[in-house]
């Protein structure tokens, strides 16, 4: 069976994810895990822990092709304006395989046609962080959902993550 179906697990959750986890609770920012955006209908909805979806909850596509849907590490929502921010925690198979790293980049193509705020955190970069710098870093990207123009300027010339190239 091919890994678009829901039979396929995913690989587990990270200790980056479980410690970006703790640090939103902390800060008391709203998030979402285990959760799928349809790039057919660009919702999101929520998936079983560890599974990969087989259909969209909104629209019931059928997930039978590569590419028609993503699930990122962690959403967040800033209520103030009703914008959505995906974290995703990567390893270093996110820089070192092409299939990947297109993949990436088609991913978060399409969630900024969407209008979500893509971050990208690198598992061994998070680690070195001490826990008032990694919640100072989450707060910079809850408040950038209320103003896109330093999103803007944050990626502006990004030439360290291969995905928000």
């Amino acid at each position: 069976m091919n890994k678009y179906l829901s039979e396929t697990t995913r690989k587990g959750i990270t200790e980056t994810e479980e410690r970006v986890k703790k640090q939103l609770r902390a800060l008391e920012i709203r998030y979402g895990q285990d959760v799928a955006i349809c790039f057919i209908c660009e919702k999101y909805f929520d998936i079983q822990r560890g599974r990969y979806p087989s259909k969209c909850g909104h629209c019931d596509v059928k997930y039978d092709k590569k590419f028609m849907y993503c699930v990122p590490d962690i959403i967040i929502n800033n209520p103030n304006v009703a914008k959505y921010g995906v974290i995703f925690c990567n390893g270093p198979i996110h820089e070192k395989n092409d299939a990947q790293i297109k993949k990436d980049k088609y991913q978060v193509r399409k969630l900024k046609e969407f209008g979500f705020t893509v971050f990208v955190l690198k598992n061994e970069e998070v680690a070195k962080l001490t826990n008032f710098n990694l919640r100072s870093l989450l707060i910079g990207y809850y408040y950038v959902l209320m103003y896109p123009e330093l999103y803007d300027q944050l990626i502006a010339g990004e030439k360290e993550i291969p995905s928000l190239r």
